[in-house]
């Protein structure tokens, strides 16, 4: 049984222990900066401890997830650190997702419960796919982006690095997302957007009334 070593110790740590130990992992141990850890989880102390538990594990996994460009920088100085040292990361993917045939997966990759992706697509490194998210065939989604819970990406879309598409948002087929952008929560995108751009979600209005 290989030994994992988490990076993280938040409410996300606890979805990709889960994960994690259906894969036949076994967790020995997390390091997380924040002074409260939420996962029933070993701590060994902060980032900056890990090196000292080398020997402790086999690899490692990135438990941190991220929700605005400012957190997406502070995860990607700590993959950038522990690429520095050389670490194995883990390739985690729920016994209860759906990867079809010809699906590429890049290293550190997290994909949670209920997740289905489509043929030929491709995942960078460091890619989150959570809960129920819907990734369509010959789909390219690049290093580090995020795809929240019940997220869907059409077919042959582009996404780009960094990319955080929200809970619930809608990328409709052929189009591309530039690098860093963010697809805020309920977003139905029709067209393709520019690096760092935002979108808004549009608020409910009534097409009809009948009093």
């Amino acid at each position: 049984m290989k030994r994992l070593a988490l990076i993280g110790g938040g409410g996300f740590a606890k979805e990709v222990a889960e994960v994690a130990e259906l894969c036949g992992y076994a967790i020995v141990g997390c390091v997380d900066d924040a002074t409260a850890i939420r996962a029933p989880l070993p701590r060994w102390g902060g980032l900056g401890v890990l090196s000292q538990h080398r020997a402790e594990f086999d690899e490692v996994a990135l438990a941190i997830g991220a929700v605005d460009r400012r957190s997406f920088e502070t995860r990607a100085r700590i993959v950038a650190t522990l690429e520095q040292q050389g670490l194995t990361f883990a390739k985690l993917v729920s016994p209860a997702a759906t990867l079809a045939k010809g699906v590429t997966v890049g290293a550190g990759v997290f994909v949670a419960h209920g997740v289905v992706v489509s043929v030929d697509a491709q995942l960078g490194r460091h890619v989150i796919l959570n809960s129920n998210a819907i990734v369509g065939h010959d789909t390219i989604i690049r290093d580090q982006s995020i795809v929240a819970p019940g997220a869907f990406i059409g077919g042959d879309v582009r996404v780009g690095q960094r990319v955080l598409v929200g809970p619930g948002a809608q990328i409709m087929q052929g189009l591309s997302v530039g690098d860093q952008a963010i697809v805020s929560v309920g977003t139905v995108v029709l067209r393709s957007l520019p690096p760092a751009s935002t979108t808004v979600p549009q608020r409910d209005r009534v097409l009809t009334s009948k009093t």
